[in-house]
């Protein structure tokens, strides 16, 4: 699961004291909460196929990009921002990896299913 979250000062201390809930092992691997303001940062934590990966930029896409056409889906009564179908194939695209290329041709084949 790749989590995006917008880089500012005011984020990082949310995310940061969100973190622990899921077990992060902040002090464990030397996370300080000013990471999460700076662009290009990744945490990962767990393994896969249980790996969550809280990233402040992807490939191809600004954060406000990402945002700009999202939707909202509901989990366990909570609400999820999920960017949009633009965004999602601007960052498959930027990525290149040969699996992001397939979901590509996938969702450009199946747009009533993406």
């Amino acid at each position: 699961l790749d989590v995006l979250v917008r880089a500012s000062p005011e984020n990082a201390r949310r995310v940061y004291r969100a973190l622990p809930a899921f077990g992060a092992p902040l002090d464990a691997h030397q996370v300080r909460e000013e990471l999460f303001a700076e662009e290009g940062y990744g945490y990962r934590m767990g393994i896969k196929p249980n790996l969550i990966e809280v990233l402040t930029t992807i490939s191809g896409v600004s954060f406000d990009e990402a945002m700009a056409d999202h939707h909202v889906i509901r989990i366990d009564g909570r609400k999820i921002a999920v960017m949009g179908r633009a965004a999602l194939l601007a960052n498959k695209r930027a990525s290149g990896r040969p699996k992001d290329l397939a979901d590509i041709d996938w969702l450009e084949n199946n747009p009533d299913d993406g």
